[in-house]
């Protein structure tokens, strides 16, 4: 696992499943935001964190008027994001805590006139929508058709299980290119270019990509592709910054015909030939909403049975797979009773999440919080005790061990730390190979390293198998997200909880 720092960290969250400080955590929210379990087997109920003192004073000298808020979404001044990322303060000062962050291309709606000028901030920091500041530097730009904003426009399809089109490395590892590269530098760069494309089934990439976009205008053969203003990238003449590692995985904010060849724009404003990489193709796997427990989730389509004008059982038709099925009390025999009077065979082929046999003290009040079960791998999201959303999950991969010696997830009561819609992370396999991960989706820190997240990059849920995290399928993360406290605003792609995140109990049993 690598380390990151605060920056870096909120720009890609660099950071491997398992112990060490989640991207953007500061002193106080690990203080205050985690307690183990047999530090507190009875959590308190949610309670914002109080303003300073100083906090509240700074916020009440500020002018204040309709030149100085933001009053919905559609108001103020579109301010387009240029750096990697473009931080929001709770106050407007470099030094205050961070609320969350966008990224290249994203849209904030800015006051239109700034509240505070500082010696590092000669551009002024402006209230934005929804909340906190900016600083109206060369990390913003009203221009909205500056280049970067341009090419990073398409931004991620929230609420999706794939918010990106996914790619992963094949056995050569693409080359990153940061020009447009044209027929001479594709072959200069990669040496079996022809022999290489004439294995390539191009209608096979479109089924997966879609029909390419148009490249901006300013994209021409050679041209520069612009970068995030803070980006460390500096050459200005090479056709590419290398090559990837192996096992490397990429998300794509739009796809582009390149001399005739397919290339995907990577969220970090590279180029890479589609026909270098395997396009991911989003699990069937999923949970869902229901209105509480015990409920089935079949793994095929299974069948389905009604009570004939005796009693006996006759098929009726199938339950599809994956659908949650509403159950009743009990579920331990042979033959499982859903609610609406249908019946199907308990087997190896139905998950059954069973009702709780008790609450811990938290659920209450319709708070809401987040159920891991390590024995059973599935997630249950709770309204107090009343279970709204469940699925199947893989934990880590030493089961109920000790996370310290081991890749189990860490057991305990922890409130979620910093969400991103999607991060980076970085590590090490037991093979002791490294894998770069680009935008995990979903990702939901809640001590440490350790995280919700989606895993985009297996489909065997149901069994520990991460290197810490809980890995949901895709769709289940992005359910799980935007359910979550904190929310993270619209044109946002992360946010510190700074003490408000949802709480989450990971447990062995």
């Amino acid at each position: 696992m690598r380390r990151a720092s605060l920056l870096s960290a909120l720009a890609a969250g660099a950071l491997a499943c398992g112990r060490g400080e989640p991207p953007g955590a500061s002193a106080g929210d690990r203080s205050s935001a985690s307690a183990s379990a047999s530090a507190s087997p009875d959590p308190a109920p949610f309670a914002p964190p109080a303003a300073s003192e100083a906090e509240e004073a700074g916020v009440a000298t500020l002018p204040f008027g309709p030149a100085y808020v933001v009053d919905d979404e559609e108001g103020g001044v579109p301010v387009a994001a240029l750096a990697l990322p473009t931080l929001i303060y709770d106050l407007p000062d470099f030094t205050k805590r961070k609320l969350g962050y966008a990224r290249p291309g994203a849209v904030l709606r800015r006051a239109e006139q700034p509240v505070a000028v500082t010696p590092r901030c000669t551009g002024g920091f402006y209230r934005v929508h929804p909340r906190g500041f900016v600083c109206q530097n060369a990390e913003l730009t009203t221009s909205l058709d500056a280049k970067l904003a341009v090419a990073a426009r398409r931004q991620p399809r929230r609420g999706e299980g794939l918010p990106y089109l996914y790619g992963r490395s094949r056995a050569r590892p693409p080359h990153y290119y940061v020009r447009v590269p044209t027929p001479k530098m594709q072959r200069d760069v990669e040496g079996d270019l022809a022999e290489h494309v004439a294995k390539i089934s191009v209608p096979n990439m479109l089924a997966h990509a879609g029909p390419p976009d148009p490249l901006p205008e300013f994209l021409t053969p050679g041209a520069p592709v612009p970068k995030p203003v803070n980006h460390w990238y500096k050459s200005r003449t090479s056709a590419t910054r290398g090559a990837a590692s192996a096992r490397s995985s990429f998300a794509f904010l739009s796809v582009h015909d390149v001399s005739g060849r397919l290339f995907g724009l990577t969220t970090e404003m590279d180029l890479i030939p589609l026909d270098r990489v395997r396009l991911v193709a989003e699990t069937q796997i999923h949970g869902g909403e229901i209105d509480d427990l015990p409920v089935a989730l079949p793994r095929q389509s299974v069948v389905r049975y009604a009570r004939d004008p005796r009693g006996g059982l006759v098929p009726d038709g199938t339950f599809d797979a994956w659908t949650p099925i509403p159950l009743k009390d009990p579920t331990d025999g042979e033959l499982l009773e859903a609610r609406d009077g249908h019946a199907l065979s308990a087997s190896s082929r139905v998950v059954v999440i069973k009702r709780r046999a008790g609450f811990p003290g938290f659920a209450r009040d319709g708070d809401k919080w987040i159920d891991v079960s390590i024995a059973e791998q599935t997630l249950v999201a709770y309204e107090g005790r009343r279970a709204v959303y469940a699925t199947i999950v893989s934990t880590g991969a030493g089961g109920d061990g000790d996370p310290e010696t081991t890749s189990a997830t860490i057991q305990g009561y922890y409130r979620v730390q910093a969400k991103h819609v999607t991060t980076t992370m970085l590590g090490n396999r037991a093979d002791s190979t490294e894998y770069e991960l680009l935008d995990v989706p979903y990702v939901q820190y809640f001590h440490g390293g350790y995280a919700l997240h989606a895993a985009v990059w297996h489909e065997g849920f149901g069994r520990p198998r991460s290197h810490g995290c809980v890995n949901l399928p895709p769709r289940d993360a992005a359910w799980v997200f935007e359910w979550t406290e904190p929310k993270v605003p619209a044109a946002w792609h992360g946010i510190e909880a700074n003490g408000q995140g949802t709480l989450v109990y990971v447990h062995a049993r």
